[in-house]
Parts: structure tokens; C-alpha cells; sequence
């Protein structure tokens, strides 16, 4: 049998991760074990298979930890994900292990998939606390109340209303903040819960903020610090870098979370755009990746992280005893919108998938792996696609018999007009394979696709390699069905107002400079 000890500490320390604590005995109570799958490690090596107990392996297998295709986790590697193997966490569960609950609870915990989730993304908080480069991939979390808003005139009340609402704390992770419309509305807000004494962090690329200029930047951070907001700019977007912040995160109170494609400001106030709002335990675990980003910003983190520990701890240990509480039960719970989820709302899976470049590119495989898998339909939201790592996606996705379709921006809108136009160079592979194309006669700014009719994602990704590979993104991945048949509703509604691009239209463009890069493979 293998020696499980001696693999999981191999495998920490190839990865650079600390060591773990010593085993717990095996309870003489657990079902006998089955095999498990080996795991790749950051060298590409297989680690033998492992062992674990049968209910651990039904709950890795619904946590969706199996092991990557061969195809696509090499694609992955080679945008410079490293793949930590978060399913060594199970195995802590599965052992008695665990920081968080006692041996009994963990055992108890590991033969229940609702409860293993909400206790995985306690283990997660807890890693926050150490650092985000110590930090596994985000856990699948259930017992969630999701909200698909779709254009701005939706979305934006409902996000004033929760921010309004906020009792304990916002965070907020953004790119682009003008000082105009929503911009100012949101400062404003932060400025007032700041003054009152809420816990208010931002953390803003210095680029995507600096756009109207330094001085206006200054101006809004100022502003803000003056009434003790805790606020972030980081050194911005470097053509052919890495790291600037891309993600459009916002958590309050730590229960409710946003997340898609939206900037502050009236220029973006006006888009074709999408936020899903989530409320319960992946919202905690947003709030947790936003704050670990902030540690390594210099900002103190550790009391809110230990507050969302014990919210999701308590959840945990609630499960395990047979209850329904999820969130809220800790003292971290209960923003605007009634505070912790109701058992008969909160149905939906959700995973914060959280493109770190050159670390763990979750948001981009979670892309590939759902476009590789997608069985019937694979409709996807992107205002550009650039990079052939997506192109080909969707092309053989579409050869297997897929109804692949791509909702786009017109270059014509005005905006991102060069990355747009280089995407044209490729439409003409997609149309032979089959996949359908469309362009939004105005700025359609959301980040999405819907695979068959349970699973959805939303967020910032689009569909380039800045943003599969460069790009600090975010996405949201649900699963559940009405929210994935409220996208698919959105998506034919607004393919009803866009043009379908044809083959005649693309077959005879002329490759400019831009379109030759491209082809070439140096793309944006």
C-alpha cells in the first residue's frame, strides 16, 4: 500500500509548501478504501495512486480534483501554471488531519459532500492567513444563492442597495474607477461606511485606474484614505508582464460577493455587461482571495481572515452535525439581502476560479476543461477572442458536434477596435469548423460561457492570452440549472439583436500588421 504520509509530504515539498502536521490514526469505522487516480505534480511527474477512504473519493470526484487531460494540462503549464494539487486537502479530511475541526468532526465532515465542501473552504481561509503564495486552488463550495444581472441598468441598484447595506465590511478588487457615474456613486458610499467605521479596502490596478489621468487617481485615493479606507495601487498593466489586476470583485460583509465584467465610471455605465451576485460560503471564500492579495500589498488581513475562518469553520462543524447552516453562523455573516441563505435558496455549487499568473491559471483551465467536455452546447461571452489556445477550444469543440456559439463586439463600437480586428484574422478557421459568430452592434463587455445546461460561469477573463495567462482574473463557475437557462436566456436575446458574421465576410480580409502578429502567435 502506499505510504501516504511520505507522498503527501513529497509532494508539499516539491511544490515548496510547508509541511503538514502528523497523521491522525485511521478511525477502525471508515468504509475500506478505493483507488484514486494519480495526480500530476509541478515537474509533470505522476505521483503513484493513491488511497483514500470511499466517501472521500465520491466527494473528490464532486469536487471536480480529478486528474487534467493530458492536453490541457500541458496547454496550462505552458502559460505558466504550476497546478498545486489541492486534493491533497481531502486527504487531510479524510485523515483526522485538519486544523480546523476535531478528528470525529473531520470523519464525520468527509461523508458528506455539503460539509466537506464548507470544511475545504475553511482549510482555504486558513491558508489565506499564511500568504497567498502558500495558497491551494479555491474549493467547489455549496449552499449558495446565485443572481445572473444582466445589463447595467440591472445590475448597478442592486449593487448600491447591498453596498448601502454593509454592517461590517467592503472589499473591493477593481480595474478601471472613473470619477463620473458609477464611480462616483461608489465612492461616495465607500467614503460614508468608511466614515462610520465599517472595514473598507480597495485594491486597484494602476493602470485601469490612471486613464483619466494621475491626478484624478490621486484625488480618489486621497479621498478615501482620509476616512481610513485602506487602498491599494498596484504597478499596473506592463505590455508582455504579468500580474496587473484585472479581477472586478466586490464582498460585503463577507456573505455577499460580485463578480464579472463592469468598471466603475459613466463611460462603462452604458455597456452590454454581466455581474453574478453570489450569497453564502464562495462568497466568504471570494472575500478570502481578495484579502490574501491585499497581504502581499502590505495591508493587515489576518483578523478579517480569521473572522471568515470561523464562519465557515462554524458551517463545517454544523454540517457534520446533520444541520443546514452554511454561513453566518461565525459572525462574519449577514450583509445587505437578509443576511445568511435559507437552505431552500441556497441550491447552487459555485468555484472562484482565480487566475494567478505564473502560479495557478484555475479560470483559463476551467474554460478548456469545460469546452473540452461540453456534450451539447458551449455559448460563450468574450468582447475579443485573440489567442489560438481559445480559438482551437471552441473548434474542436464544435467538430465533436457542439453547438458552439461566440457573442462579440463589433468593431465598429469603438472600443478595443485593434484587438477585435485581430480576432478576425481567425474567424474564418471557426466558421469552416463550424462555430457560430456574432457581433454586438454596441460594447459587449461580458465575460461568460454556459456548458450544456447545469454549469455557467461568469467574470473578467476574456478570451486573450493577457487575460488566459497575464491577468490577475476572476470567475465565478456555478452550477445550476436555472442560472445556466437565465445566461442561455440572455445570450438568445441578445444574438437576436447582433449580426452573424459569414464566411464570404472574413474569407477575404487583408492581414494587416495587427492580423500577421496575431497569426504569428504574439498576441495581446
Amino acid at each position: 500500500m502506499t505510504d501516504l504520509p511520505a507522498l503527501i509530504t513529497g509532494a508539499r515539498a516539491e511544490l515548496g509548501l510547508p509541511a503538514l502536521p502528523p497523521l491522525a490514526p485511521a478511525a477502525p469505522s471508515l468504509p475500506p478504501p478505493v483507488a484514486v487516480a494519480p495526480i500530476r505534480t509541478l515537474t509533470g511527474a505522476l505521483l503513484p495512486p493513491r488511497t483514500l477512504p470511499a466517501t472521500v473519493a465520491s466527494t473528490q470526484a464532486s469536487l471536480d480534483l480529478t486528474p487534467h487531460f493530458d492536453s490541457i494540462h500541458e496547454t496550462v503549464r505552458s502559460l505558466g501554471s504550476t497546478l498545486r494539487p489541492s486534493s491533497a486537502v481531502l486527504e487531510d479530511v479524510a485523515n483526522g488531519t485538519t486544523q480546523v475541526l476535531s478528528s470525529d468532526q473531520s470523519r464525520a465532515a468527509a461523508g458528506s459532500r455539503e460539509s466537506a465542501n464548507t470544511l475545504l473552504s475553511a482549510m482555504y481561509v486558513d491558508a489565506a492567513q499564511h500568504g497567498e503564495a502558500n495558497m491551494p486552488r479555491a474549493p467547489r463550495t455549496l449552499g449558495n444563492k446565485v443572481d445572473l444581472l444582466v445589463r447595467n441598468a440591472n445590475y448597478l441598484p442592486r449593487l448600491y442597495e447591498d453596498l448601502d447595506g454593509a454592517r461590517k465590511s467592503i472589499t473591493i478588487n477593481q480595474f478601471n474607477w472613473e470619477p463620473d457615474g458609477s464611480g462616483k456613486v461608489v465612492a461616495d458610499v465607500l467614503h460614508r461606511k468608511a466614515a462610520s467605521g465599517l472595514d473598507v479596502r480597495v485594491l486597484v490596478d494602476g493602470y485601469g485606474i490612471g486613464e483619466k489621468g494621475g491626478d484624478v487617481a490621486d484625488a480618489l485615493q486621497t479621498r478615501l484614505e482620509a476616512v481610513g479606507v485602506r487602498f491599494v495601487r498596484t504597478g499596473g498593466f506592463k505590455l508582455g508582464g504579468t500580474g496587473f489586476e484585472h479581477r472586478k470583485l466586490i464582498t460585503i460583509d463577507d456573505d455577499i460577493a460580485y463578480t464579472g465584467g463592469l468598471g466603475f465610471g459613466a463611460k462603462y455605465d452604458s455597456w452590454t455587461d454581466m455581474m453574478v451576485r453570489v450569497q453564502g460560503p464562495a462568497a466568504a471564500v471570494a472575500a478570502a482571495t481578495s484579502l490574501a492579495t491585499m497581504s502581499t500589498h502590505g495591508l493587515s488581513t489576518q483578523a478579517r481572515l480569521r473572522q471568515i475562518h470561523q464562519t465557515l469553520k462554524t458551517g463545517a462543524q454544523a454540517a457534520a452535525d446533520g444541520m443546514r447552516t452554511l454561513t453566518g453562523a461565525g459572525g462574519a455573516g449577514g450583509g445587505a439581502g437578509g443576511g445568511s441563505v435559507g437552505a431552500a435558496d441556497a441550491r447552487a455549487a459555485v468555484t472562484i476560479l482565480d487566475n494567478r499568473p505564473s502560479q495557478d491559471l484555475a479560470a483559463t483551465e476551467a474554460f478548456l476543461r469545460d469546452t473540452a467536455t461540453a456534450k451539447h452546447r458551449l455559448w460563450a461571452t468574450s468582447t475579443y477572442i485573440t489567442t489560438p489556445i481559445a480559438v482551437n477550444a471552441l473548434i474542436e469543440a464544435a467538430k465533436r458536434g457542439v453547438d458552439v456559439k461566440l457573442l462579440m463586439t463589433a468593431p465598429s463600437a469603438g472600443n478595443d477596435s485593434k484587438q477585435i480586428y485581430l480576432g478576425r484574422t481567425m474567424y474564418d478557421e471557426m466558421i469552416d469548423a463550424g462555430v457560430e459568430l456574432f457581433e454586438w452592434p454596441g460594447i459587449l463587455h461580458g465575460k461568460s460561457w454556459v456548458k450544456d445546461d447545469d454549469v455557467a460561469a461568469v467574470g473578467s477573463m476574456n478570451l486573450s492570452r493577457s487575460s488566459m495567462a497575464r491577468a490577475r482574473e476572476l470567475v465565478a463557475r456555478v452550477e445550476d440549472p436555472a442560472f445556466a437557462q437565465t445566461y442561455a436566456d440572455f445570450h438568445t436575446e441578445t444574438r437576436a439583436g447582433a449580426h452573424q458574421v459569414t464566411r464570404d465576410e472574413v474569407g477575404g480580409l487583408a492581414m494587416d500588421a495587427l492580423g500577421l502578429l496575431g497569426k504569428v502567435g504574439i498576441e495581446f
